[in-house]
């Protein structure tokens, strides 16, 4: 008796690890989006790196939960995911500077340093704008650029102009008042050629960040066309064979692009009587169709309810719109901000530059624990510079 027991124990044991390790995939129609291969058939089996668009990003689980990669006849092709999240650019491949002051060591712009500088050659640049040409390498999508000048800087104007080769630089930014942080939606880029206008242009650092980082990897094979599907944030059945930590080999590389409706799921996905095209918010129920800033997201699903915000971007993934977001590159979805400054907990030592962030961005909310209050002071030693003058010509007197 004992041993049949144990064997139909063994039996169920089984029966289940195998379930799980083949648990069935969800149907097509599960997915509410879908986005094709940028690319025809291939002619021989090859390995594909295929990334994902970061508007793509926030209609995907941080765990993939709820990415499917099938082919035409919805065979489904084993995959890698490879994922990094937003941060700094780490690798550069060239840089190249107009001209550099005498002393001026050119690695001082890259060191992460704040007491070392570079300065340009005002004497090259009195008639032309200092330049800075940056090759990283491989196409990178930029979100932020940081240009950090030392308080005694004198710099009036910048320019931006970027391309995939250094003979395509087109215009990105005209010619416009200098700010130190610039962040925007770059498409991507190789070149960056960074243009600026003054009488003293002296750095203390350049930094780079970029966008989060999403590809897929898998074979395809001949005659098949593949698409992804995504976008239910409640699905969590994981199609991935792995999670991989830095970029696989590949032969071609492609992109999931032009994600739209699957024609395969329900018409109204979130069954609130509002078809998906024509719904506000198609993936969270909305029949009211709520729309407080009236940009086209309904409120549930508008990561920036009171401000106009159409392109949702959320770069740190956090569920707080860029528009809005203290901490633009690191997770920080309470936004907590003890001292006031702008600049949220989880990066205010990354991102506060004190007098000079305040002198830079005409900013009054500077962290004030920690930053030297140089008005005050100023008028201290005026105090005490005229109150010895009156002592001294007292002594005189007497």
């Amino acid at each position: 008796m004992f041993k049949n027991n144990r064997l139909l124990s063994t039996l169920l044991l089984s029966t289940f690890l195998v379930h799980t390790a083949f648990a069935a995939a969800p149907s097509p129609s599960a997915y509410p989006y879908v986005a094709a291969l940028n690319a025809g058939p291939v002619e021989i089996s090859q390995r594909i790196e295929a990334t994902l668009p970061t508007s793509m990003l926030r209609f995907i689980r941080p765990d993939y939960g709820n990415v499917q990669v099938l082919d035409d006849l919805n065979g489904q092709p084993k995959f890698v995911v490879f994922d990094e999240p937003a941060g700094p650019v780490r690798k550069l491949g060239t840089i190249e500077l107009s001209s550099s002051a005498e002393d001026s060591e050119p690695k001082n712009l890259l060191d992460d340093n704040r007491l070392t500088t570079f300065s340009f050659d005002q004497k090259v640049e009195a008639n032309n704008p200092a330049t800075i040409l940056v090759d990283f390498g491989e196409l990178v999508e930029l979100h932020r650029i940081e240009l950090w000048p030392t308080f005694d800087a004198d710099i009036k104007g910048m320019a931006l102009k970027s391309g995939t080769t250094k003979d395509s630089l087109r215009t990105l930014k005209r010619e416009t008042v200098f700010n130190p942080l610039i962040d925007s939606d770059y498409a991507p880029l190789r070149w960056l050629e960074i243009s600026l206008w003054g009488t003293n242009i002296t750095l203390e650092d350049l930094n780079f960040f970029k966008k989060a980082e999403a590809k897929i990897y898998f074979t395809a094979e001949p005659e098949r066309r593949y698409r992804l599907l995504y976008g239910d944030m409640n699905l969590d059945n994981k199609r991935f064979v792995s999670r991989a930590s830095e970029i696989q080999d590949f032969d071609q590389q492609f992109n999931f692009a032009n994600g739209q409706f699957n024609p395969l799921a329900a018409e109204d996905f979130d069954g609130d009587t509002i078809l998906n095209a024509e719904d506000n918010c198609p993936l969270v129920s909305n029949k009211s169709q709520a729309d407080q800033d009236e940009d086209r997201i309904g409120d549930p699903c508008d990561n920036a309810v009171e401000v106009k915000n159409y392109s949702q971007l959320d770069v740190d993934r956090d569920g707080v719109a860029d528009l809005i977001d203290n901490c633009k590159l690191i997770e920080n979805a309470d936004q907590k901000d003890r001292d006031n400054d702008g600049f949220g907990d989880a990066c205010d030592d990354a991102y506060a530059k004190e007098s000079v962030f305040d002198k830079w961005t005409g900013s009054a909310g500077t962290n004030t624990e920690s930053t030297i209050p140089y008005g005050l002071v100023g008028g201290i030693l005026a105090f005490i510079a005229i109150a010895g003058i009156g002592i001294t010509l007292g002594r005189k007197k007497q």
